[in-house]
C-alpha cells in the first residue's frame, strides 16, 4: 500500500457513511481516481456467494508492469443482520483509489436467514478463494482483511481462522469491532 494511506481516513469514511445514511447526504471521502468494479462468484462451504472487486488505475497499471498489487478484503457492517454489500462501497472505492490495492467485498449471508458461524465461515472461505485466485491479479502474499462494526468482528474471526490454518495475513484493520456479546452472569455484580 502507498505511504499516503492513512487509517484515520478510513475511520472518517465510516463516520461519514453513517452520517449519509441518516441525512441522505453524499458519502465521503470521494476517490481521487476512477475505480473499476467487477462482480465475482466465490465458492464457499455453503454454496456460492457473490462479491465485488474494486480496482484503481494504479492496480491495473501494476498488472501490466508485472508487479502485483496487494488485496484488501473489506467486510461490510450491518449488525450481523444486514446483508448490504454496498454499505461500505464508498470505503472500498476510496481504498482502491488511494492505495492502489485491489479491494474484495464479499456478500456473505447474515441473520435471520442464517446463524453463527455461517458468515464467519464464508468470510474465511473468501480469503481461501483469494489465495487460490491467482488470475485475479493480486499478490497472495500481501492480503489484509478489515471492516467496521460487524465487518470488523468478522475480520477478526477471519484472521483467527487464518492463524489456526497457518495462513499468513499482512494485516488486520478493525474499526469499532464488536468483540464481546456475552451477557453478565446474574448476580455477579456490575
Amino acid at each position: 500500500m502507498s505511504s499516503s494511506f492513512r487509517p484515520d481516513r478510513w475511520i472518517l469514511a465510516w463516520v461519514l457513511q453513517t452520517r449519509s445514511r441518516m441525512t441522505g447526504a453524499s458519502s465521503f471521502p470521494l476517490p481521487s481516481r476512477p475505480v473499476e468494479e467487477r462482480q465475482v462468484t466465490i465458492p464457499t462451504r455453503y454454496g456460492e456467494m457473490s462479491g465485488l472487486i474494486y480496482r484503481s488505475p494504479d492496480a491495473i497499471a501494476a498488472l501490466h508492469s508485472r508487479s502485483t498489487p496487494p488485496l484488501h478484503i473489506q467486510l461490510h457492517g450491518g449488525g450481523v443482520i444486514g446483508r448490504a454489500i454496498r454499505e461500505d462501497e464508498h470505503v472500498s472505492r476510496f481504498l482502491a483509489s488511494e492505495t492502489g490495492a485491489i479491494i474484495l467485498a464479499p456478500h456473505f449471508h447474515a441473520a435471520p436467514q442464517v446463524s453463527f458461524p455461517v458468515a464467519e465461515h464464508q468470510c474465511f472461505d473468501a480469503l481461501k478463494w483469494a489465495l487460490s485466485a491467482g488470475s485475479m491479479g493480486w499478490n497472495p502474499d500481501r492480503i489484509t482483511v478489515g471492516g467496521g462494526g460487524t465487518g470488523a468482528k468478522l475480520a477478526i474471526n477471519t484472521a483467527q481462522l487464518a492463524s489456526e490454518g497457518r495462513i499468513r495475513l499482512s494485516g488486520l484493520i478493525a474499526t469499532t469491532p464488536v468483540t464481546d456479546v456475552s451477557l453478565p452472569t446474574p448476580g455477579a455484580g456490575a
